[in-house]
């Protein structure tokens, strides 16, 4: 039994341990039937969750664990605020809004204040303040902004991008220009 196996099973008196055998005979039965497997109605549509429920959120804060090389939020966090000084840090600390679907997971406030308290200078009084709709904030904030004139600047049409390349959607209005396909800015240089 895994660590997280062990934790589940202590703390949590509605989880199923699915045990190893059961596991291999599932995955045995998909890989030798195929997805037509015709058992009984309630093997068909059994479904096994282990410790998945704790994986697949976990992937926010470490991607390496499904292979992804990129940086987990908490590093994301901390290369963003390696720009400022210890004041602006500490600021930005006490002003973090929180918003997507993925923040209404159980516990997702505790954790991400655990993971920032380690990246913020020390006593950072971390504030957070969330959307009221989680869900649909980011979506509904990006779509005001398509219907502004500040927009219109910023579109990439398909002309230009048939004249200028794909390399070209790294310089528009609102791309990031110290990294601009990995070269420096003449400000860098």
């Amino acid at each position: 039994m895994s660590f997280v196996e062990e934790k589940l099973v202590k703390y949590d008196p509605t989880f199923e341990l699915v045990r190893e055998e059961e596991q291999l005979w599932t995955l045995s039965t998909l890989l030798a039937h195929g997805p037509d497997f015709t058992g009984t109605p309630a093997e068909q549509f059994q479904a096994h969750l282990n410790v998945e429920r704790i994986r697949v959120p976990e992937i926010i804060y470490q991607p390496s664990i499904v292979g992804v090389d990129q940086a987990g939020l908490a590093q994301a966090v901390k290369s963003a605020l390696a720009r400022y000084s210890e004041d602006v840090q500490r600021r930005l600390g006490e002003n973090i809004f929180i918003t997507g679907s993925n923040t209404l997971m159980t516990g997702f406030d505790e954790r991400l204040r655990q993971e920032l308290l380690e990246i913020f200078p020390f006593q950072t009084n971390l504030v957070f303040r969330r959307a009221k709709d989680c869900s649909l904030d980011a979506w509904r904030g990006a779509s005001e902004w398509a219907r502004s004139e500040e927009a219109k600047t910023a579109f990439v049409t398909r002309k230009l991008y048939d004249e200028a390349g794909h390399d070209y959607l790294a310089e528009h209005a609102f791309s990031n220009p110290y990294f601009r396909l990995g070269q420096q800015t003449e400000e860098e240089e």
